[in-house]
């Protein structure tokens, strides 16, 4: 039933049997029947904690001690505690029955001056801005998929409040417009499988800082011994050094050939139409029928190309291309005669082993050698990366079916010193043989009928993208296990990431089979991440790398750039000069790889500089390494190239990319550029804490932030330089300053020059903000 609170109209000032919770930090003032509190600091500061609600009915049974208090509401059913402790004032709400309740309740006020709110890295909402009025009205933020860490903020100018979830389930935050401020308030679902679990808020006032909520959280951690630091993780597992400096890289391919394999395009192609012999007659023969169709093309157009290749790769999969008669096992190297003789029996290795033998002598002299073959995931990959100067990578696999046919690119990728990973997930469960479908998604039907997640309705839920179902995570345990345990045994990965663990996603299940509550399946995904970690010695990762999973996971995919403009036709209608792409071609999806142009409203939003925060960062740098989402790699929207890269430099954060061989050939000297400044000097920052974040000019163009009393870097967004302590900042640029030594190191944005194509709708350079006058 849900508990309908409105504004009281009876203000805290005048009511009689307040409860007063201070100490030497603070003074907190509750009214118990409303829950009107305003808090008073030593220096005389006023802040409003919550207005006061209505229909809540007397309280009852108030007990009180100099430093807590406790009393019910019967009319409402819910019981409060409340304690001050350490100049943190807690208060703890129970429900005796299945329901919602709203508190805190915080009206605009005219000391307000903006939301501190932890979307991702953080944003600074300016409360009086319409835009920003408007952003965070939209909807409610659940407090675990949609903020990183469970707090607001609100500044007032010289003082701050912090609130801090103790449960961080199951509750919405909301704001709306109030007059010219914002309304914000908390409401927390007693869900119906675990209503008797109670909410609580951490409420503490601090300074003026921006990150004052990331530091109250951080210290609040350490205090209770809940923060677990990398310099920790790294004393358990030394490859997790190999993470720090380390570009993430998505690695694509569509099998072993690349186009770059073929020596002689337009040879080939009247080869395929015409085949002169057996063996070119046996391969065209079974190429998919868009292959024979895109043939009749008159010239090696980039599509014929991509079509050959994919066909091509078709083929050398296939374990039925051997034909003795064909090709003779005597005529055939040494070397893959065995493999010749037992081509219905061997693992797919060997098959595309001898597959590219067979290729390479039907078309003479057109391909390179079949040793030499490889894409975007190979060794001619990993050597590629190498020769560019890459000695720290974090390269990520998404499509195993490429990497089962060259398995020897885990080895090759570990002899480099990269990290080289599995991507894997059990959030989604499909149906056997569904036509939209991904590995991961694919377990038996069993599973799939018993351990689907189902709603307190009783019907199956939709997984993502409405295919399939969610799984629920107690009745994968046993998948988890087989299937890492099958993928380590054959690939040998050093790392491991797992999709949507971390990222605060959380299902009740209602399945009498599998029952499950939130905090059941939140305790049963970190079991299994640290499983992974701890069985197999892997750095682990996961998406986003929300609060919550910073003491068990390495690293973090999705935090620097969070998920935007899920449904707006605007990014995913292919008519919008905004389209960011398809999740094909295989080898190269759209999505990852097109680069488009942001729309204005995500752009003044996402990637204004003034309104960034990193929040994340202030709490968490030393402990866990973030860096943005794959559907946002850094390189993906043209109009805000310089921002982002200014903002990774300047939260010292790692890139993301999503490279093939032809990606990484276009963008070589762009990737060794940030590479070149970021790496060493990362190698360095990634176990110092983000101790210090501070805005330097009154524009908010130039920023600044200090790691642990050892560097300095100063940001700067405008168009004009800047001076920091003597020192020049030039527009775009970064200035890095070891405090110890007294090093300067300085970065201009290889951006800052670069106008928006055609479509965009911000002409302003690099969308960087020219300063009034």
């Amino acid at each position: 039933m849900r508990l309908l609170l409105i504004l009281s109209a009876t203000a805290l000032v005048g009511q009689s049997a307040n409860v007063v919770l201070e100490d030497s930090n603070w003074r907190a003032d509750i009214q118990p029947s409303t829950l009107a509190a305003v808090g008073r600091t030593a220096d005389g500061k006023t802040l409003p904690i919550s207005a006061g609600l209505a229909a809540l009915g007397a309280a009852k049974n108030l007990q009180q001690s100099a430093q807590s208090a406790s009393w019910d509401l019967p009319t409402a059913q819910i019981h409060v505690a409340a304690r001050m402790e350490k100049g943190r004032l807690f208060v703890e709400i129970a429900s005796a029955r299945p329901g919602e309740f709203t508190w805190p309740l915080i009206r605009a006020d005219p000391q307000q001056r903006a939301i501190i709110l932890p979307r991702g890295e953080g944003f600074y909402v300016p409360v009086h801005e319409a835009r920003w009025r408007g952003f965070v009205s939209d909807h409610p933020f659940q407090t675990m998929e949609d903020l990183s860490m469970p707090l607001w903020g609100i500044d007032y100018g010289s003082h701050s409040l912090t609130y801090i979830l103790t449960n961080p389930l199951d509750n919405s935050l909301s704001f709306a417009p109030d007059g010219d401020g914002l309304c914000s308030r908390l409401t927390h679902q007693f869900p119906r499988n675990d209503f008797t679990t109670s909410y609580g808020l951490m409420i503490v006032p601090g300074g003026d800082s921006p990150v004052e909520p990331a530091r109250i959280l951080r210290q609040w951690l350490l205090d209770r011994g809940e923060f677990v630091t990398l310099q920790e993780k790294l004393s358990k597992l030394p490859d997790l050094e190999k993470l720090f400096g380390a570009a993430h890289i998505y690695l694509w391919a569509d099998g072993v050939l690349d186009a770059e394999d073929v020596r002689d395009w337009p040879a080939l192609v009247e080869a395929l139409r015409h085949p002169r012999t057996a063996g070119a007659h046996r391969v065209v023969s079974l190429f998919p029928v868009v292959v024979w169709h895109a043939l009749v093309v008159d010239t090696p157009s980039a599509y014929l190309k991509a079509e050959l290749i994919a066909g091509l790769n078709a083929v050398l999969r296939r374990r039925d291309l051997f034909r003795a008669a064909i090709w003779p096992p005597g005529s055939l190297p040494t070397s893959v005669r065995g493999i010749a003789e037992n081509a219905g029996s061997r693992p797919g290795a060997d098959i595309v082993r001898l597959n590219a033998c067979l290729l390479s002598a039907s078309f003479p002299g057109l391909l390179v050698g079949p040793n030499e073959f490889g894409s975007g995931i190979s060794p001619k990959m990993i050597r590629r990366l190498q020769d560019a100067g890459f000695d720290r990578l974090w390269l990520g696999v998404p499509d195993l079916d490429v990497l089962r046919q060259l398995p020897e690119t885990a080895l090759a990728a570990k002899r480099a010193g990269y990290l080289f990973a599995a991507y894997d997930s059990y959030h989604s469960i499909h149906p056997p043989g569904a036509p939209r479908t991904w590995e991961t998604a694919q377990f038996d039907r069993a599973l799939y009928d018993e351990g689907s997640i189902v709603n307190a309705d009783g019907h199956r839920d939709r997984g993502f993208q409405s295919v399939g179902s969610h799984l629920s995570s107690l009745a994968a345990i046993s998948y988890v296990h087989r299937r890492v345990n099958s993928w380590m045994e054959e690939f040998g990965f050093n790392s491991y990431f797992v999709d949507c663990d971390a990222t605060g996603e959380l299902f009740a299940n209602y399945s009498p089979r599998f029952p499950q509550t939130k905090r059941l399946d939140l305790q049963l995904r970190l079991e299994r991440l640290a499983w992974i970690r701890d069985t197999f010695h892997v750095v682990i990762g996961s998406e986003v790398g929300a609060s919550f999973a910073a003491p068990v996971i390495h690293f973090g995919h999705g935090m620097m750039t969070p998920g935007f403009g899920w449904g707006d036709p605007l990014l995913h209608d292919a008519k919008s000069p905004y389209f960011v792409g398809n999740y094909y071609p295989a080898g190269a999806p759209a999505v990852f790889f097109r680069q488009t142009v942001l729309p204005r409203k995500y752009q003044d939003t996402f990637f204004d500089p003034r309104y960034r925060l990193p929040l994340y960062q202030a709490a968490f740098h030393d402990s866990i390494v973030t860096t943005h989402h794959w559907l946002e790699p850094s390189t993906k929207f043209s109009n805000v190239l310089a921002v982002n890269e200014l903002l990774e430099l300047l939260y010292a954060v790692p890139p993301l990319y999503h490279l093939n061989l032809a990606e990484l050939a276009k963008r070589r000297q762009e990737l060794q550029t940030h590479y070149a400044f970021f790496s060493p000097n990362y190698r360095k920052l990634a176990l110092l804490p983000l101790s210090h974040f501070a805005i330097l000019t009154p524009d908010r163009l130039v920023q600044e932030t200090e790691f642990g009393s050892e560097a300095q870097i100063i940001a700067n967004f405008g168009d004009a330089p800047y001076v920091y302590q003597g020192h020049p900042v030039p527009p775009a640029g970064i200035l890095l300053v070891w405090e110890k030594s007294g090093k300067l190191e300085t970065y201009l944005s290889q951006y800052a020059n670069r106008r928006a194509p055609a479509g965009s709708d911000d002409p302003q350079r690099g969308t960087l903000r020219r300063r009034p006058g």
